[in-house]
């Protein structure tokens, strides 16, 4: 018995690693891929994300009820559970008229806009946590799971939470870009900017960061990041660029911060910020990391021509 067992412990060994690694990328697909759902059968596909709380990961469906929930992924990088989901959309007036038979009925809009919690409809998930499964298509990643969705006035129906991404890896990028992908040049400037609403639902405009990359004579790059909306404006952000082997990600290291109206550098040092390229539909996004917080769902840079 003991020399039957050790061929299999060594077998378990070796191939622990292989299934590790495996798992760390398809997490990466999910964190970083462009993802749509739906909360309930009757709502349309909408913009969904996930995106990490610390040492957390959430995901947020911005369909009908605008669920943010905890999210956890299988061995194989798959979403397995959904917990702790809260909506997002704001409570609505149970009544809508101040003179209707409905505002008498339950003593509501004694005031407009309706400030009674009673007369305010909130929705919310019954089960503690939802089950996911998942299955493929030629084209997509879809994962499914039921719950039942409730009322703060006591109705609940059954329901079916959705989210899904388009298979999109690194195995079927056009070869075209798998060809240039070692020729890429990070020299250039990277744009985003937020417009949309939040996860929280509130509105958001015009706060934007732009990075300018120059590659020096050595071969080496240099960075400036402006922020407009998050820092002082006319501040720039001065770091030095580490590309990785892969040439996939570029990581920003603070060199200093040229404050508004002065020329002089005040040094700062550890790491700002990152970004990674990620194929989406034959063209490439960045995707941030780091120090940088977006209100946007799904948020990118875009390299201008």
């Amino acid at each position: 018995m003991p020399r039957m067992l050790i061929p299999l412990l060594c077998l378990a060994i070796v191939s622990q690693p292989a299934l590790g690694d495996d798992r760390s990328v398809q997490n990466d697909e999910w964190l970083k891929a462009t993802l749509y759902g739906s909360d309930n059968d009757a709502a349309a596909l909408s913009k969904a994300g996930v995106f990490k709380e610390g040492e957390k990961r959430k995901i947020y469906i911005h369909s009908q009820f605008k669920f943010l929930c905890d999210l956890e992924l299988d061995t194989r990088g798959q979403p397995s559970i959904l917990s702790n989901c809260e909506s997002k959309e704001p409570p609505r007036p149970l009544c809508t008229k101040p003179d209707s038979s409905c505002a008498r009925a339950n003593n509501c809009l004694k005031e407009v806009p309706e400030k009674n919690p009673a007369c305010l409809v909130r929705w919310y998930v019954k089960e503690p946590q939802i089950t996911m499964s998942c299955f493929q298509t030629k084209s997509e990643d879809i994962c499914t799971g039921k719950y039942s969705l409730c009322t703060s006035r006591g109705f609940c129906d059954a329901a079916e939470m959705k989210v899904a991404k388009r298979r999109t890896t690194d195995r079927t990028r056009p070869q075209s870009l798998a060809r240039a992908e070692e020729h890429f040049s990070w020299e250039g400037v990277y744009e985003y900017s937020e417009s949309g609403e939040t996860v929280t639902g509130v509105k958001f405009v015009n706060a934007g960061r732009t990075i300018s990359v120059k590659r020096l004579s050595d071969g080496t790059y240099t960075a400036e990041v402006t922020d407009f909306g998050r820092m002082t404006f006319g501040d720039i952000i001065v770091c030095d660029v580490r590309i990785s082997n892969s040439n996939r990600k570029m990581a920003l290291f603070y060199k200093g911060i040229r404050r508004d109206g002065t020329n002089s550098l005040e040094k700062k040092t550890g790491e700002f910020m990152s970004l990674t390229r990620v194929p989406v539909k034959g063209k490439e996004r960045f995707i941030p990391e780091g120090n940088f917080h977006p209100e946007a769902l799904d948020p990118y840079f875009e390299k201008k021509p």
